[in-house]
């Protein structure tokens, strides 16, 4: 993440930063013996979002996350996440 405040508005005290994450997760990369790996659970996410506070102790964030199959492509679904924070 990268605050762009400073430089969409020099001066204020609010906080915007959007942010970006891949993850490949591979939950069968060990198995125990006798067990073989399932390839079908590995999987493959994409991140994108911003966190803003518009006071220091306020933050509200908004997040995509786009799961796909890591073998065979497809899309197990998506997700649009909103959520809010305060410190106290």
């Amino acid at each position: 993440a990268y605050d762009l405040m400073p430089v969409l508005s020099p001066g204020s005290d609010q906080y915007l930063a959007p942010w970006l994450r891949y993850s490949a997760l591979d939950t069968n990369a060990d198995v125990p013996a006798g067990f073989s790996a399932d390839p079908s659970v590995d999987r493959e996410l994409l991140e994108v979002g911003v966190a803003w506070k518009p006071i220091s102790n306020v933050v509200i964030k908004l997040d995509w996350r786009d799961f796909s199959d890591a073998k065979t492509g497809s899309d197990p679904g998506d997700e649009l996440r909103l959520g809010a924070g305060f410190v106290f």
